[in-house]
């Protein structure tokens, strides 16, 4: 298994887990997590949302970037090289909207013995 199969594998273990503690604090009888102020929301809740989002806005930008490398430049120069890490580096800064956006290439395919 690569290492990007591990990072999303890792994901949805986590929004498992996020998804069952929420259950289970839900259900503890006497068990009241602590409110943000007077706004009403639950510090628990507010951490395990932030944590759910981060991991699927990651995912989003794993799928929005990598695109944005064009076949003939893969097909031509290789998965590992500069031109394919400028032109990542290029997608990621205009999807982005920043100055600066750094890329890193790599091959996911295993390697055989």
């Amino acid at each position: 298994m690569n290492f990007p199969n591990k990072i999303t594998i890792s994901k949805i273990i986590l929004i498992i887990r996020i998804i069952i503690a929420m259950f289970v604090l839900a259900f503890i009888p006497g068990f009241k997590a602590p409110d943000i102020g007077n706004s009403g929301i639950n510090l628990v809740c507010l951490i395990f949302t932030c944590i759910f989002i981060i991991a699927a806005f990651t995912d989003f930008l794993d799928g929005h970037i990598a695109p944005k490398v064009s076949k003939d430049t893969i097909e031509k120069y290789g998965v590992v090289s500069p031109e394919v890490a400028i032109e990542m580096a290029e997608g990621g800064r205009k999807v982005l909207k920043v100055d600066i956006c750094v890329s890193v290439t790599g091959n996911a395919a295993q390697l055989v013995n």
